[in-house]
């Protein structure tokens, strides 16, 4: 289920009037700074350039939370990036070709993947929640090692872009699937 947001118009006489929806533009705005918010948190490995952050943990509750909306947020967050707002991990922006950017595309694309295998209905259990982040995972992994190939010397590119993030992206992926499987069964569907 999709996120549906509404507020409840009370007229003056006190009869309530049909509930609006919750305006696009904000729903894309909440996710974008919560993306943000989820890329500060950093923890940069010396031997690669490409940091441990939440940014996957934050693309999987949106992907998995916000239906037809996952991808354009994801899409626009990385554009704000790309143009010089300081809203990608540690405060960068503007990383159009660098070791990371394979990661960030892998994220907006791992979305839609996700958000449409939401949507066909194949996640009924939690176990199914997890698997589509899983498809997901191996996207932005496949973008990201086939970018960070051009940075980083072939006999280091596993080391560098795969395997120090295995153990954190399950935990993120873990707490993703139970965040997102709650929200959408008991505070979405209350909407």
């Amino acid at each position: 289920m999709d996120i549906k947001n509404t507020v409840e118009v009370q007229p003056l006489g006190g009869t309530p009037s049909p509930s609006l929806p919750m305006p696009q533009w904000l729903k894309l705005a909440y996710g974008v700074f919560f993306l943000t918010l989820m890329a500060q948190m950093t923890i940069p490995l010396p031997w690669t350039p490409v940091p441990i952050t939440g940014q996957t943990f934050g693309t999987a509750c949106v992907a998995l939370t916000m239906g037809s909306l996952a991808t354009p947020t994801v899409a626009i967050y990385w554009l704000l990036g790309l143009c010089g707002l300081p809203v990608l991990a540690g405060a960068a922006s503007g990383v159009l070709w660098g070791p990371k950017s394979g990661y960030l595309l892998g994220m907006v694309l791992a979305t839609d993947v996700v958000r449409r295998l939401k949507a066909r209905g194949l996640t009924r259990t939690w176990w199914s929640y997890f698997y589509i982040l899983c498809a997901g995972g191996l996207i932005i992994y496949a973008l990201g090692l086939l970018f960070l190939s051009f940075f980083v010397p072939h006999g280091k590119l596993l080391m560098a872009g795969l395997w120090p993030f295995i153990p954190g992206d399950i935990l993120k992926m873990l707490a993703a699937t139970t965040v997102s499987f709650h929200w959408n069964r008991y505070v979405a569907s209350k909407h």
